[in-house]
């Protein structure tokens, strides 16, 4: 009897690397930024982006035809008012991390849990894998987050991660 695959497993797995790979472009493009853009007092350069499309075609067909995966998002740099509030508005997640150290202090907030897909999910623990995320600080010193398993803390409407970076 042929084996089936976990499908569901496998695109939770997907999900959260997607997931993961846009929270950490946001925090490339928007540390890069704040050297580079010049917002108006009272503002700070953030990052907006955007999954403009997922589906299973083959990119080269316009991912319209074929199987395959096919995933388009678009990145936009805007300034905004400063909050060091995290939340959720019209399913978008807005975070915030800060460089302390060697350490980036990701802060999520807490109502993620209450998503599609995160409603069943242990949220005690953060795992990076090791070499797949590259930061540029503000000081222009490329810095990788270092693999693992990481706890989370829960500080008021908050979910913070401390993850090392070398």
């Amino acid at each position: 009897m042929p084996k089936t695959a976990n499908r569901v497993g496998l695109s939770k797995k997907i999900f959260m690397k997607k997931i993961l790979m846009i929270v950490f472009v946001s925090i490339v493009y928007s540390a890069s930024a704040q050297t580079e853009v010049g917002c108006p007092p009272g503002t700070s350069p953030a990052i907006s982006v955007s999954l403009d499309l997922f589906n299973f075609h083959k990119p080269r067909t316009s991912c319209s035809k074929g199987f395959g995966l096919c995933v388009k998002f678009s990145v936009r740099l805007i300034c905004e008012s400063f909050s060091k509030n995290v939340y959720i508005k019209e399913g978008k997640v807005y975070t915030n991390v800060a460089f302390v150290n060697n350490l980036a202090v990701l802060h999520i907030p807490i109502s993620i849990k209450n998503q599609t897909g995160f409603e069943k999910t242990d949220m005690s623990f953060f795992e990076v894998e090791d070499k797949a995320i590259t930061l540029m600080l503000p000081n222009n010193v490329e810095k990788w987050v270092k693999g693992g398993t990481y706890p989370v803390n829960i500080v008021g409407d908050e979910l913070i991660v401390s993850l090392p970076l070398f």
